[in-house]
Protein backbone atom coordinates (compact mmCIF):
# COMPACT_ATOMS: atom_id res chain seq x y z
CA UNK A 1 0.00 0.00 0.00
CA UNK A 2 1.70 3.08 -1.11
CA UNK A 3 -0.63 5.67 -0.48
CA UNK A 4 -1.08 5.05 3.29
CA UNK A 5 -0.78 8.60 3.76
CA UNK A 6 -4.07 9.30 1.39
CA UNK A 7 -5.93 6.91 3.66
CA UNK A 8 -5.67 9.14 6.72
CA UNK A 9 -6.24 12.21 5.28
CA UNK A 10 -9.74 10.27 4.13
CA UNK A 11 -10.33 9.74 7.65
CA UNK A 12 -9.41 12.73 8.96
CA UNK A 13 -11.72 14.52 6.93
CA UNK A 14 -14.22 11.39 7.85
CA UNK A 15 -14.02 12.69 11.18
CA UNK A 16 -13.76 16.57 10.51
CA UNK A 17 -17.46 16.00 8.84
CA UNK A 18 -18.75 13.79 11.59
CA UNK A 19 -17.85 16.17 14.54
CA UNK A 20 -19.80 18.59 12.13
CA UNK A 21 -22.53 16.49 11.90
CA UNK A 22 -22.80 15.58 15.33
CA UNK A 23 -22.79 19.10 17.02
CA UNK A 24 -25.40 20.13 15.01
CA UNK A 25 -27.52 17.10 15.96
CA UNK A 26 -26.78 18.13 19.23
CA UNK A 27 -27.67 21.37 18.68
CA UNK A 28 -30.93 20.50 17.64
CA UNK A 29 -31.65 18.24 20.82
CA UNK A 30 -30.18 20.43 23.08
CA UNK A 31 -33.09 21.59 25.50
CA UNK A 32 -31.15 23.99 28.86
CA UNK A 33 -34.99 22.30 30.99
CA UNK A 34 -33.34 19.30 31.47
CA UNK A 35 -29.67 19.23 30.75
CA UNK A 36 -27.41 20.86 33.62
CA UNK A 37 -24.37 21.26 31.32
CA UNK A 38 -24.08 24.07 29.11
CA UNK A 39 -23.95 23.73 25.44
CA UNK A 40 -20.18 24.44 25.01
CA UNK A 41 -19.67 21.50 27.35
CA UNK A 42 -21.09 19.18 24.68
CA UNK A 43 -18.58 21.43 21.52
CA UNK A 44 -15.97 20.42 24.22
CA UNK A 45 -16.44 16.60 24.68
CA UNK A 46 -16.82 16.57 20.98
CA UNK A 47 -14.01 17.81 20.13
CA UNK A 48 -12.33 16.00 22.55
CA UNK A 49 -13.92 12.75 20.54
CA UNK A 50 -13.32 13.49 16.88
CA UNK A 51 -11.32 16.35 16.80
CA UNK A 52 -7.99 15.35 18.70
CA UNK A 53 -8.05 11.59 16.73
CA UNK A 54 -8.46 13.86 13.26
CA UNK A 55 -5.16 16.06 14.40
CA UNK A 56 -3.53 13.12 15.18
CA UNK A 57 -4.43 11.95 11.68
CA UNK A 58 -3.26 14.30 9.92
CA UNK A 59 -0.22 14.78 11.60
CA UNK A 60 0.29 10.83 10.94
CA UNK A 61 -0.36 11.30 6.94
CA UNK A 62 1.52 14.51 7.23
CA UNK A 63 4.71 12.26 8.16
CA UNK A 64 4.14 8.96 6.37
CA UNK A 65 4.06 11.73 3.37
CA UNK A 66 7.20 13.16 3.96
CA UNK A 67 8.86 9.99 4.75
CA UNK A 68 7.95 8.84 1.04
CA UNK A 69 10.39 11.34 -0.78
Amino acid sequence: MKNKYKICIVLAILLFMMFIGFIVYDYINYNPMYTSAPFSVNILIRSIEFLLPCVILVIIGLILKKGRK
